[in-house]
């Protein structure tokens, strides 16, 4: 049996999420990236939290992202570096880096050595 949630419920499974903090924001912007992905498949997506925590990193700004991986980017040029190699959600207040694909492992998104 499948329950379709609302964004409302689907956000508030990542925000009680004990062993992370989602900002508000961004909570809401992942699971409306992942509406409009179901949207555009056609098909149902299940939640899963312990996955998307494992799967996305927020920051305050996609150059804080790019420093942390010992890049010293501009912020237009961090995002245009994540972009091209990940996805990338926008919110107010910062940025989703999706730092694993899922259905492709090897996509990583790679460290600066």
């Amino acid at each position: 049996m499948k329950i379709k949630l609302s964004t409302n419920d689907a956000a508030y499974i990542l925000l009680s999420d004990p062993t992370t903090f989602w900002p508000r924001n961004a909570a809401y912007a992942l699971i409306e990236y992942y509406e409009a992905l179901e949207d555009k498949m056609g098909k149902s997506i299940d939640l899963n939290r312990d996955a998307l925590r494992r799967q996305w990193a927020d920051y305050e700004s996609a150059a804080e992202a790019a420093s942390e991986r010992g890049l010293d980017l501009s912020e237009s040029a961090a995002l245009a570096y994540y972009e091209e190699r990940t996805n990338v959600i926008r919110f107010e207040g910062g940025v989703l880096i999706q730092i694993t694909n899922p259905h492709n492992p090897g996509t990583d998104v790679p460290q600066n050595s």
